[in-house]
């Protein structure tokens, strides 16, 4: 593990495989894919045969010869990276894909550490990908955040799965589920960073995830070509756990919308954004592409 991490890293998911350990950091925000970070630490059992890499730089790390040597793509440098043994007979990679000199990652590399089995225990749960990606925390609280009444009559309510004992530590990225329960039937389970949204009867209910710190959201209406079918947006407030997790949400019913565009009025991280409309799969998709040239009505047409 890497305790000294140059400024605007953190971890961000770790892989644990039968022959290989990896963390990779990335910068924050997040935007793109967790695997894409610009630096790793990998430990594997596989590494340079005895004569080493062609061409690599030997240095001295942790006490024990290794090898520096840049990354290059079509003959570009795009970074460093330097591998070597550790006392475990493992090889140890770390990898930094960023523009930075060949001391930059040799002094990360210094601060490599060895993790012990309880502290990588924690590391799989909480930077795991089967947490952090696909929300897969099996002993996540179920909450209800928030319920309401259609325009039809349809009991609806918000649910979040919270883990737990969120958050372990400062890096504990478990991602916090929901679903949307229609007239008693349980939901889609939903672990995405974006908004959702659900026809019930004549009214479109949307909902989704916002950063701890929003304050509200603003929903407006919009025709399929990205215009505003009214000037006159909907605001509404946000809905959290109860639970210590920082969890917030959104959740409103708007009068048969087909496309809507969601603004965060407040917050750092603006993790709501919304699809332009019902997606291909939905039932609603034709209806709404039908309806595109005029305002949607309270009947969904």
């Amino acid at each position: 593990m890497l305790d000294q991490l140059p400024e605007g890293l953190v971890p961000a998911v770790v892989q644990d495989g039968e022959e290989s350990r990896a963390i990779v950091y990335r910068r924050e925000p997040e935007p793109g894919d967790v695997f894409d970070g610009p630096l790793s630490i990998t430990t594997s059992n596989q590494g340079p045969g005895p004569d080493g890499i062609p061409g690599a730089e030997e240095v001295s790390l942790h006490g024990r010869t290794g090898y520096l040597l840049p990354l290059a793509d079509d003959g570009v440098t795009y970074g460093q990276m330097v591998i070597w043994p550790d006392d475990q007979q493992r090889w140890v990679l770390v990898q930094w894909g960023e523009q930075v000199d060949a001391d930059d990652v040799l002094a990360v590399a210094a601060g490599a550490r060895a993790v012990g089995a309880d502290e990588w225990a924690v590391l799989n749960r909480t930077l795991g990908a089967a947490a952090t990606l696909a929300g897969e925390v099996p002993d996540a609280v179920e909450e209800v955040v928030a319920q309401g009444l259609s325009a039809d009559g349809t009991v609806y309510q918000l649910v979040a799965l919270v883990p737990p004992d969120y958050p372990l530590d400062q890096n504990d990225r478990r991602l916090t589920c929901f679903r949307l329960d229609v007239d008693g039937e349980i939901g889609e389970r939903r672990c995405n960073s974006h908004g959702w949204w659900t026809r019930i009867g004549g009214s479109t209910i949307v909902h989704g995830p916002v950063s701890a710190d929003a304050s509200g959201v603003i929903l407006t209406e919009m025709s399929i070509d990205g215009s505003a079918v009214d000037p006159t947006p909907i605001e509404v407030g946000i809905v959290r756990t109860s639970s210590p997790a920082p969890t917030a949400f959104f959740l409103a019913e708007v009068p048969g919308w087909c496309w809507l565009d969601v603004t965060v009025t407040d917050g750092t991280t603006d993790l709501s954004t919304m699809p332009g409309g019902p997606l291909p799969s939905s039932e609603h998709h034709a209806e709404c592409l039908a309806g595109a040239s005029s305002p949607s009505t309270t009947d969904g047409s």
